[in-house]
C-alpha cells in the first residue's frame, strides 16, 4: 500500500503513485513563488597593446619615455 504524501490517497503500487504525484502536487500548488536567478558580478575584460605595457614598464624602470 502506497499513500501521496500531497493527497493521502491510497494506491496499490509505486507505479501507480508516482504517476499521480506530480499532477496532484501541481494541483495543491499550482503557484509557487519564484524569485530572481543568482548573478555574479560584472566582469570587464580589456586588453593593453605592447606600446601601452612598455610605456608604463618604462615608468618602473626610471627610463623617461617620449
Amino acid at each position: 500500500m502506497y499513500i501521496c504524501p500531497t493527497c493521502g490517497r491510497e494506491y496499490e503500487s509505486d507505479e501507480m503513485v508516482a504517476k499521480h504525484f506530480l499532477t496532484c502536487w501541481k494541483e495543491k500548488n499550482n503557484c509557487p513563488p519564484s524569485k530572481a536567478a543568482p548573478r555574479t558580478a560584472d566582469v570587464e575584460i580589456r586588453t593593453v597593446n605592447n606600446e601601452m605595457a612598455n610605456f608604463f614598464a618604462a615608468f618602473q624602470k626610471g627610463d623617461k619615455h617620449e
